[in-house]
Protein backbone atom coordinates (compact mmCIF):
# COMPACT_ATOMS: atom_id res chain seq x y z
CA UNK A 1 0.00 0.00 0.00
CA UNK A 2 2.76 2.46 0.90
CA UNK A 3 4.49 1.82 -2.44
CA UNK A 4 1.25 2.70 -4.28
CA UNK A 5 1.02 5.93 -2.30
CA UNK A 6 4.64 6.74 -3.11
CA UNK A 7 4.04 6.05 -6.81
CA UNK A 8 1.11 8.51 -6.86
CA UNK A 9 3.11 11.44 -5.40
CA UNK A 10 3.38 13.16 -8.78
CA UNK A 11 -0.44 13.31 -9.04
CA UNK A 12 -0.89 14.96 -5.63
CA UNK A 13 -0.82 18.72 -4.98
CA UNK A 14 2.68 19.99 -4.30
CA UNK A 15 1.56 22.08 -1.33
CA UNK A 16 0.40 19.18 0.87
CA UNK A 17 1.50 19.83 4.47
CA UNK A 18 2.75 16.24 4.80
CA UNK A 19 2.95 13.35 2.37
CA UNK A 20 0.25 10.70 2.82
CA UNK A 21 1.28 7.53 4.62
CA UNK A 22 -0.27 4.17 5.34
CA UNK A 23 -0.42 2.50 8.74
CA UNK A 24 -2.19 -0.60 9.95
CA UNK A 25 -4.37 -0.27 13.04
CA UNK A 26 -6.82 -2.52 14.78
CA UNK A 27 -9.97 -0.54 15.62
CA UNK A 28 -10.89 -3.20 18.20
CA UNK A 29 -7.86 -2.32 20.33
CA UNK A 30 -8.61 -0.60 23.61
CA UNK A 31 -7.51 3.04 23.86
CA UNK A 32 -4.18 3.61 25.54
CA UNK A 33 -4.99 7.23 26.37
CA UNK A 34 -8.28 9.06 26.73
CA UNK A 35 -8.35 12.85 27.03
CA UNK A 36 -11.25 15.02 28.13
CA UNK A 37 -11.04 18.59 26.86
CA UNK A 38 -13.20 21.35 28.35
CA UNK A 39 -13.22 25.13 28.44
CA UNK A 40 -14.94 27.71 30.59
CA UNK A 41 -14.32 30.46 28.03
CA UNK A 42 -15.11 28.77 24.69
CA UNK A 43 -18.36 27.18 23.48
CA UNK A 44 -18.31 23.41 23.00
CA UNK A 45 -18.44 23.73 19.20
CA UNK A 46 -15.24 25.83 19.22
CA UNK A 47 -13.48 23.41 21.57
CA UNK A 48 -14.39 20.53 19.28
CA UNK A 49 -13.19 22.45 16.23
CA UNK A 50 -9.86 23.19 17.91
CA UNK A 51 -9.38 19.56 18.92
CA UNK A 52 -10.39 18.39 15.44
CA UNK A 53 -8.15 20.81 13.50
CA UNK A 54 -5.15 21.26 15.83
CA UNK A 55 -4.80 18.62 18.51
CA UNK A 56 -5.88 15.44 16.71
CA UNK A 57 -3.63 16.00 13.66
CA UNK A 58 -0.61 16.63 15.92
CA UNK A 59 -1.33 13.53 18.02
CA UNK A 60 -1.78 11.37 14.93
CA UNK A 61 1.67 12.41 13.65
CA UNK A 62 3.44 11.06 16.74
CA UNK A 63 5.43 7.90 16.23
CA UNK A 64 3.55 4.85 17.48
CA UNK A 65 0.11 6.46 17.41
CA UNK A 66 -2.15 4.25 15.32
CA UNK A 67 -5.49 6.03 15.50
CA UNK A 68 -6.87 9.25 16.95
CA UNK A 69 -10.63 9.43 17.27
CA UNK A 70 -12.81 12.21 18.61
CA UNK A 71 -16.13 11.56 20.30
CA UNK A 72 -18.65 13.73 22.04
CA UNK A 73 -18.72 17.39 21.19
CA UNK A 74 -21.27 19.30 19.24
CA UNK A 75 -20.82 19.43 15.48
CA UNK A 76 -22.96 21.98 13.69
CA UNK A 77 -25.58 20.50 11.39
CA UNK A 78 -27.85 21.71 8.63
CA UNK A 79 -31.22 20.09 8.09
CA UNK A 80 -32.62 20.32 4.57
CA UNK A 81 -36.19 19.55 3.61
CA UNK A 82 -36.44 19.06 -0.14
CA UNK A 83 -39.63 19.38 -2.15
CA UNK A 84 -39.73 16.12 -4.17
CA UNK A 85 -42.13 17.59 -6.76
CA UNK A 86 -39.90 20.59 -7.46
CA UNK A 87 -36.82 18.35 -7.60
CA UNK A 88 -38.53 16.04 -10.05
CA UNK A 89 -39.44 18.96 -12.33
CA UNK A 90 -35.78 20.02 -12.38
CA UNK A 91 -34.66 16.53 -13.37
Amino acid sequence: MQSAINASQSFLPSNLPAPPTYSKTNPADAPVLTLAITSESMPLSQVEDMVDTRLAPKLSQLSGVGLVSISGGQKPAVRIQANPTALSRMG
